[in-house]
């Protein structure tokens, strides 16, 4: 039970009669929405415990009739069911008393050891272990006899304190994948809407949007500065003065002005800068407009040049030209120019070493190059897990450009040595791709160079036996053999790269899925049909609950159907997760469009996010779909095929061949 519903049910035990919505939303300070939830939820809490006499009627509100006997029943089952849910997600050791502390800021050890059912010898531990977790945070403790534990910070500090307990936490306990519900839970079931709406619409209003990320940590960030307001918190920031006038600075104003329209309360002016800091340290993922986008990149020009003189020298490392690159310029700069502010006004979200590089060896040990002069715009050392960050836009650079080393693996060593040199050489090096592993019997298959731009070989070879480059190493990757090989590729790569006539491969991406491709008997209505589609979209993760909805909404104002042919349903990109098409072939043919029928249904869920690199495949998609109804033959061999499998390479080959085409 949320501490908020053990508020209202105190409110209603205390009254005489009925109490209204309107006077609880004022006690207790939420919307009358959250109360309505709330009084349901309590409903079921006291009919669990075998009691009733929650009655409520129009016009009056509600009223709470228990003898005291009924009272100190109920109010002890859910004191036990209280304790076992506080900690919302449910950690041990230090992080329960760290939670106590950062949300009361004052507790008593006897209070402590009663809400953890612990000794006082447990509890001493733990606190020992929460100080020295709140130090690295900038907040101390203050411990006085009588007057028990005291969090000592200024709440800037304590409120970054708080964000970073939750997501240890989720991390901890593996929560639920970053959900806002979660977030929600570790609040005390604070009403999240009207938070989101507000920055939803400053994003729709200046044509941009946040990295998911970087949305839920400023939703988390914004709801403790309402929290403060009823905690009569007294914010100062403890910083020189913020800057006026500002991208950020505006969307900060119009992100307080809006809480304080929807929850109607009056936030103090002084939160204003921490509004400021919460908007500049969230990263931003892509504009939509390019006047608001060249506005907002005059005011980061530092930045910008930043970014060029970065890539400049990480290309220069890995010798290859990524100077045209749009989505890696635009990703650094974002990423630096909120990493920018945190670092200066923030904290650190993860100690160094604590996540670890996923991006290959070399564009790891390339962005490492690039740290001095990013220290030195900074001000400040960076840690391992932002190195990484910054290696992952490079690594995803070098993704789209496709160009990597094909090699052959000698090894004599048995199998299980020759697997192990294969894994570490993938691991190290994203850029090569290993067409084959050897032993010294398939020299004498070989013919010159082979199929290899060149070979690595834990075996000496002489060139009378391979005409090819060979680089040897040991039967174990050492620091040296990383360097020579590194080396070769960074010289094959770049022949590559400026080599006559090569063109960009087409994008990978799986937008079909066997498991989403559908035959289906009997007779659907097009609803029926729609939630079958969008449920099994649903289940694999790949749209949020409320596309259905978006789907048929969009159905209700304009047709989908093309040619009389094929129905492309589809929702809107804001609640698609991960772009994928659904497929369905029908043995009965449905309305669809008044009179119009259909027997074949692609549901999209698509968006052109950059992170999916999904935007190349799905132009080909449409492509290959008007190929399709231009080409009735070629049509009905594709509406005969009876393999989902089948179904999803036929798509993906014509996708291909639409896209080499073009």
């Amino acid at each position: 039970m949320e501490n908020r519903q053990r508020q209202i049910l105190k409110i209603l035990y205390d009254a005489e009669g009925y109490v209204t919505t309107e006077t609880i939303t004022r006690m207790v300070g939420c919307s009358p929405r959250t109360v309505r939830a709330d009084i349901q939820a309590l409903k079921k809490r006291i009919a669990e415990a075998g009691l009733s006499g929650l009655k409520s009627k129009s016009n009056k509100g509600y009223w709470l009739c228990l003898s005291q006997t009924d009272w100190e029943q109920l109010t002890q089952e859910l004191d036990a069911g209280y304790r076992q849910e506080v900690y919302s997600l449910g950690a041990k050791g230090q992080y329960p008393v760290l939670e106590l502390l950062l949300k009361n800021g004052t507790v008593q050890m006897s209070w402590l050891e009663f809400e953890l059912y612990s000794s006082y010898k447990n509890v001493a531990k733990c606190v020992d272990q929460a100080e020295s977790w709140l130090e690295k945070q900038n907040v101390r403790l203050e411990r006085r006899r009588g007057q028990g534990i005291t969090v000592c910070a200024p709440v800037h500090w304590t409120r970054l304190a708080m964000w970073s307990l939750f997501c240890e936490l989720e991390d901890q306990t593996q929560g639920e994948g970053g959900t806002m519900d979660s977030i929600r839970r570790f609040l005390g079931g604070i009403d999240l809407i009207g938070v989101q709406k507000t920055i939803n619409q400053a994003e729709i209003r200046h044509h941009f949007h946040f990295s998911y990320s970087s949305y839920r940590r400023l939703v988390f960030l914004l709801v403790l500065a309402m929290l403060g307001y009823r905690k009569k918190e007294d914010y100062r920031f403890p910083f020189e003065e913020i800057p006026q006038g500002t991208f950020e600075a505006m969307i900060g104003a119009e992100c307080l002005e809006g809480l304080q329209e929807f929850y109607g309360i009056p936030l103090s002016g002084s939160e204003m800068p921490f509004f400021w800091y919460a908007v500049a340290s969230s990263e931003i993922l892509e504009f939509t407009d390019a006047g608001q986008e060249e506005e907002y990149l005059f005011q980061h020009e530092d930045t910008v040049r930043l970014v060029d003189a970065v890539i400049w020298l990480v290309e220069g490392v890995l010798q290859i030209d990524l100077s045209g690159d749009a989505i890696l310029s635009g990703g650094l700069r974002n990423y630096l120019i909120a990493l920018n502010y945190n670092l200066r006004y923030g904290l650190r979200e993860r100690s160094a070493g604590e996540e670890s590089c996923t991006s290959p060896t070399d564009v790891y040990v390339a962005c490492w190059s690039a740290s001095p002069i990013l220290e030195t715009a900074m001000g400040t050392s960076l840690t391992e897990r932002e190195i990484a960050v910054i290696a992952s836009h490079f690594a995803s650079a070098l993704e789209r450009k496709n160009i990597c080393a094909c090699v052959g693996v000698m090894c004599s060593l048995g199998v299980g040595t020759s697997r192990l040199l294969c894994e570490q050489l993938k691991r190290n090096f994203s850029r090569l791709q290993i067409v084959d592993v050897l032993t010294p019997r398939d020299l004498e298959k070989l013919h010159g160079a082979g199929p290899f731009d060149f070979l690595i070989s834990t075996v000496p070879i002489e060139k009378s036996q391979y005409s090819g480059d060979v680089i040897h190493i040991g039967n174990y990757l050492r620091r040296q053999d990383i360097l020579n090989i590194q080396n070769e590729l960074v010289y094959v790569c770049e022949k590559k790269l400026h080599s006559a006539g090569q063109k960009p491969a087409a994008s990978d991406y799986p937008l079909f899925d066997p498991e989403l491709v559908f035959r289906l008997d009997g007779v659907f209505g097009k609803k029926e049909l729609v939630h079958k589609l969008c449920s099994a979209l649903l289940q694999k993760g790949c749209v949020s609950e409320e596309f259905e909805e978006s789907v048929l909404h969009r159905e209700e104002n304009s047709s989908t159907l093309l040619s009389g042919l094929v129905a492309i349903p589809h929702g809107l990109t804001e609640y698609v997760l991960v772009p994928r098409i659904a497929v369905a072939f029908l043995n009965s043919p449905i309305l669809w469009d008044g009179e119009a029928k259909t027997d074949m249904i692609f549901l999209l869920a698509l968006n052109f996010d950059n992170r999916f690199g999904a935007k190349q495949k799905i132009m080909g998609f449409y492509s290959a779909l008007i190929s399709l109804l231009e080409n009735p033959g070629e049509f009905r061999t594709f509406r005969e095929i009876s393999s989902s499998q089948e179904v999803v390479r036929y798509l993906e080959q014509l996708i291909l061949l639409r896209l080499q085409e073009s």
